[in-house]
């Protein structure tokens, strides 16, 4: 027997991204999503999980947008000098090449996402990348070895 899961990314991004979420899950095709720990929706995306219980929920692990889950300081490699994250994807990549992008932070950053989602009640069902950043060189095995630590069965692979 063969399963579709049809996933909605960027989960706690925004509330109206929230809400067409939860809307084409009840109404639509959407069975699974995935939380940005760090969006600033985090908290009504968490209520929405809730009262959704069919709804798979998964750890959108994110380096590109926003501030950090951690504090800056011990995840310095990752953001820039206001202490955001420092760009997407060709960024780091560019940076990982120049070995400016220290893996032991991001492992560490992607660990306290996970920790959230986990801390707020949530059995991730995957774990994701935004902008598939899990798939560059070296971030896929941080993120397999994460998925391992947390219990986390399954893991998108990015053929694009």
């Amino acid at each position: 027997m063969k399963n579709l899961v049809v996933n909605a990314d960027d989960f706690g991004w925004a509330e109206g991204v929230n809400r067409g979420i939860a809307e084409a899950h009840r109404n639509g095709i959407v069975t699974s999503t995935s939380l940005l720990a760090n969006g600033a929706a985090f908290h009504s995306a968490v209520e929405l999980a809730r009262a959704t219980p069919a709804l798979g929920v998964g750890v959108h692990l994110n380096l590109s947008d926003g501030k950090p889950v951690c504090q800056a300081e011990s995840v310095a490699s990752v953001v820039n000098e206001r202490g955001e994250f420092a760009g997407g994807p060709e960024n780091l990549l560019l940076r990982l090449a120049r070995r400016n992008l220290q893996l032991k932070d991001v492992e560490l950053e992607w660990n306290s996402q996970i920790q959230k989602v986990v801390d707020a009640g949530i059995q991730p069902t995957h774990l994701d990348g935004h902008k598939h950043v899990q798939m560059l060189p070296g971030l896929f095995e941080i993120t397999l070895r994460l998925a391992k630590r947390h219990g986390i069965g399954a893991v998108r692979v990015s053929h694009e």
